[in-house]
């Protein structure tokens, strides 16, 4: 009688600890499994698939990974997919997504700052009203950490789409694409 009830009790709450929390932190580079992980994360109130990723998986013709990183406390997360395609599909990418940005320019350009020096006059005009105004973006392991200036070599030819941001260091938020027309990779990112 007790014990069973015990069990009971204890099966419950072990399945709703295990599926009833939110995940922190998703990392595959198996891509069978994102419709899977995608649906999950979408079950709690955190940062979700963007309403414009493209449906990418029939564009995998490579390398893939999914990568996120819920937004906790002061914590900015993160949603993004990275993967190599093939020479056709990169310039399609680059044909849809040049017509939705609301910025662009390579890879380069951000590294080194110049993005705010006369390259993107709207950026250079806010800046110089609000000096507390950055275009955050994530930029996923593939292309290092440009803060600490840490970049790999060969990211010059990195185009960067900003789909939209809210150019605030705080609390960033911004949706941008990365794409790599020599190496037909593709990079979609979800900054907080």
């Amino acid at each position: 009688g007790r014990n069973v009830i015990l069990l009971i009790l204890v099966t419950a709450m072990t399945l709703w600890l295990g599926f009833g929390t939110a995940p922190l932190m998703l990392s595959s580079q198996t891509l069978w499994k994102y419709p899977f992980q995608r649906a999950y994360i979408g079950l709690y109130h955190n940062i979700t698939e963007p309403d414009w990723f493209p449906d990418f998986e029939g564009d995998v013709k490579g390398e893939y990974e999914f990568d996120y990183l819920a937004s906790m406390l002061q914590g900015t997360g993160h949603y993004s997919v990275y993967f190599e395609t093939d020479e056709e599909t990169v310039k399609r990418y680059n044909e849809d997504f040049s017509k939705q940005a609301k910025y662009s320019f390579e890879l380069s350009q951000y590294e080194s700052g110049s993005i705010y020096d006369g390259s993107i006059p709207e950026l250079d005009k806010k800046r110089a009203g609000n000096e507390y105004i950055e275009l955050d973006l994530y930029l996923g392991k593939h292309y290092g950490d440009v803060s600490f200036g840490d970049i790999p070599e060969g990211m010059g030819n990195v185009t960067v789409y900003v789909l939209d941001s809210n150019l605030d260091f705080d609390k960033p938020h911004t949706s941008a694409v990365f794409i790599d027309s020599e190496k037909n990779t593709v990079f979609l990112s979800r900054l907080g």
